[in-house]
């Protein structure tokens, strides 16, 4: 049967919406018989699936037998975005161009936006499917009244207080204070207690601001007090690298003060850091008053002023951290002939070493340098001057998943050589490749830096196997060329 004109779709009855699922948990009917009491069965949680009524013409007669349908629901009365899945009804019956179909989206597609239904139909068996077009879908009275009924505050809550009224698991929004809590008595004016291990007893969250303050105007008192028989009296986390767990600030005093055999700890991957705003003043500042029992017989023997611990398994933990726009840590002896600063282990230098003439010195000028392998360096040199020639560790033994490389005579002729002068530097002109360029033809040369913007550079150096793999293939050609000549 031929349903190409079926346009006149018409909606002849109200759906039962989903609003009242929102509205009323349960639904109980009712049924009473003649002199008999009302009897009320156990209540039934609503589904989700509503029904749908509608008439269906043909040609300007009502159509009749079995057609297949299919529902979907939109935000928009053309075009838009699908909600929930489509429903089919496969061989639905239609009687006298009537029909009903039991529809089941998501249980979340309804929360309260405008949803339009798009229906589809076919003849069973015909291979396509006709759009009827789309219909807005409307609330029952009931259902727009549950939607206004009358709320306290402007603010939204994720779920109705019982009549027992626990907060378990609710959360409130406002524009005002969330929750202010008055006590004139000995009683804590807010108290919050948890059993479980992963539970906490108080917490406060905010978003652009302080998540909880204390205020104590008693001399002598805390304006917020921790006390714990097995742990920590006052935790503070933060989960952003900028700032910190727990601040103490003080313009006339000292920001935060720790009592005992150690006063102030720290544990993390930067243990204590401190910021001064001050001239002349310290970020983190110790003193120890051991006098004569320091000696240097080893790093148990000493006095710290200052002691920074790492135990991470790995390069992140840092014992001592020093950051600064000229300088980051600075080292002074008290005299000339003490020592400013002593290294005990592998130092590792990030950049340039600089001092006046003479400020320098390295005793050993001719270390042993037999048998120094240094494999897999990667970094960025500008202007190297050295004398003599580099020799690259290639011993077979030193490698592993060893393959011929594909990249050849059309990865070089797929370069372009360039050109250019550096933004930075002398004026020179420069010859070379675009890193950017060259990266999707022969990526294992490119690498990227570690700086902020990631700069990329070439290793030159690697482009030598893919030229000579270019020379292999290019002769191959040559030499095909000649056999063809000679024929």
């Amino acid at each position: 049967m031929n349903v190409s004109r079926l346009r006149d779709l018409m909606v002849i009855a109200a759906m039962l919406l989903f609003a009242a699922r929102e509205g009323l948990p349960y639904v109980t009917a009712f049924a009473q018989e003649d002199g008999g009491d009302v009897v009320a069965p156990a209540a039934v949680p609503l589904a989700n699936n509503f029904t749908y009524q509608g008439k269906l013409t043909q040609a300007n007669s009502n159509a009749s037998g079995p057609f297949d349908f299919q529902f979907a629901l939109y935000d928009a009365a053309s075009d838009g975005v699908q909600v929930g899945p489509t429903v089919s009804t496969p061989g639905l019956n239609v009687t006298n161009g009537l029909f009903s179909a039991s529809l089941a989206f998501s249980a979340n597609a309804f929360g309260g936006d405008s949803r339009w239904l798009e229906v589809r139909v076919k003849a069973v068996g015909a291979p396509t499917y006709d759009v009827v077009g789309r219909q807005e879908l409307t609330a029952t009275p009931y259902a727009l009244y549950a939607k206004n009924i009358p709320l306290a505050g402007d603010g939204t809550a994720s779920t109705a207080a019982r009549s027992d009224h626990n907060h378990f698991s609710e959360a409130w929004t406002g524009n005002g204070n969330g929750l202010s809590v008055t006590s004139s008595g000995s009683g804590d004016a807010i108290s919050g207690t948890s059993s479980s291990t992963n539970g906490v007893g108080l917490a406060g969250i905010n978003t652009a601001g302080t998540a909880i303050v204390g205020i104590s105007e008693a001399n002598g008192y805390g304006a917020v007090f921790g006390t714990n028989n097995a742990g920590y009296g006052v935790v503070g986390d933060s989960l952003h690298g900028s700032y910190a767990g727990v601040l103490g600030r003080d313009p006339n005093g000292v920001g935060v003060i720790g009592r005992g055999v150690n006063g102030v700890k720290g544990e993390g991957v930067n243990g204590v850091i401190g910021n001064s705003t001050a001239q002349g003043s310290a970020g983190v500042y110790g003193t120890a008053f051991a006098g004569s029992n320091c000696t240097n017989a080893g790093p148990a023997a000493l006095c710290y002023g200052v002691i920074g611990i790492a135990e991470s398994p790995n390069t992140a933990g840092v014992g001592v951290m020093g950051y600064g726009t000229n300088t980051g840590v600075w080292a002074r002896a008290a005299s000339g002939n003490a020592t400013a600063a002593v290294f005990d282990g592998r130092i590792y230098v990030n950049g340039l070493i600089d001092a006046p003439a003479g400020s320098v010195k390295i005793p050993n000028m001719q270390p042993d340098l037999n048998n120094v392998r240094n494999i897999g360096f990667a970094g960025l040199q500008f202007q190297q001057m050295v004398a003599g020639s580099f020799v690259n560790g290639s011993d077979i033994r030193m490698k592993h998943d060893v393959a011929a490389i594909t990249e050849g005579l059309d990865a070089v002729l797929a370069l372009r050589p360039v050109s250019f002068v550096y933004n930075e530097g002398d004026d020179r002109t420069q010859l070379g490749l675009i890193a950017q360029e060259v990266q999707p033809i022969v990526p294992e040369v490119v690498s990227v830096g570690e700086d902020e913007a990631q700069t990329l550079g070439i290793d030159y150096a690697k482009l030598v196997p893919v030229l000579i793999k270019a020379i292999q293939e290019q002769q191959a050609e040559i030499d095909a060329l000649k056999a063809q000549l000679g024929q």
